[in-house]
Order: C-alpha cells, then sequence, then structure tokens
C-alpha cells in the first residue's frame, strides 16, 4: 500500500507543485506529509483524482488515521 508521503516523493516535483494540482497551499501538503495534519474529505477525493487510483480512500484513511 502507498503512502501519501510516499506518492509525493515518488512525483518527482515539488509540494508547491502538487499542492496546485490538489487546490491547496504548499504548506498544507508539507504539513499532510509530515503527519501534522488530516486531510479533510474533499481533499482526500482531490488526492484520489490526482493520483489516479493509485492511492485509495482505504489508504488514506489508515495513514491519517494514525495522527
Amino acid at each position: 500500500m502507498v503512502t501519501f508521503s510516499e506518492w509525493v516523493a515518488s512525483q518527482g516535483c515539488s509540494h508547491e507543485a502538487i499542492a496546485e494540482r490538489l487546490g491547496v497551499t504548499r504548506g498544507y501538503v508539507t504539513q499532510l506529509v509530515g503527519g501534522r495534519k488530516t486531510p479533510s474529505l474533499g481533499v482526500v477525493r482531490r488526492i484520489i483524482e490526482v493520483s489516479g487510483g493509485t492511492l485509495t480512500a482505504d489508504s488514506l484513511v489508515h495513514e491519517f488515521a494514525r495522527n
């Protein structure tokens, strides 16, 4: 199961570029990667869409429920 943090690292671009694709701020992406924030349902939906299904609701819930 791929985590959000692993997916971000695999994209080969900045947190700013990921943030633009998700419609959030760079700081928010950095906080998600660092486990300091939990994404809203709307952001989870955008992450799944932007990842092309690589990340699933189950994997995101598993990852962020630990926080």
